[in-house]
């Protein structure tokens, strides 16, 4: 189903279709990249990182630059709130499994 229909579907004001797309980005990612946790997934979608490819093609300092303004919102915040602050060793492991994802394969 698209994001457009899903969304209409569930009518609601707050499920768009942007929203829809950014939960299939983030589900898609836990698929390919199993160690990641859906934190992680929301923290890198909401940074425009969507593929293990565009994570591990990245060095470490870059990513924890992309993640570092959002940690600090308030929408970080709440995101983040038991999670903690990602660090440098964090995002290195982000690219290490990335490096590692299995390839999606829809069922």
């Amino acid at each position: 189903m698209t994001p457009e229909r899903v969304s209409e579907k569930l009518n609601s004001r707050r499920i768009t279709a942007t929203v829809v797309r950014q939960w299939q980005a983030q589900a898609r990612l836990m698929c390919q990249i199993p160690e990641l946790r859906s934190v992680d997934a929301q923290i890198l979608v909401a940074c425009g990182i969507v593929t293990p490819e565009a994570l591990s093609e990245r060095r470490p300092e870059q990513v924890l630059a992309s993640v570092q303004p959002l940690a600090d919102s308030a929408e970080g915040q709440k995101l983040l709130k038991t999670a903690g602050q990602p660090d440098l060793a964090t995002v290195t492991a982000w690219i290490q499994w990335a490096a590692n994802a299995r390839p999606f394969r829809a069922a």
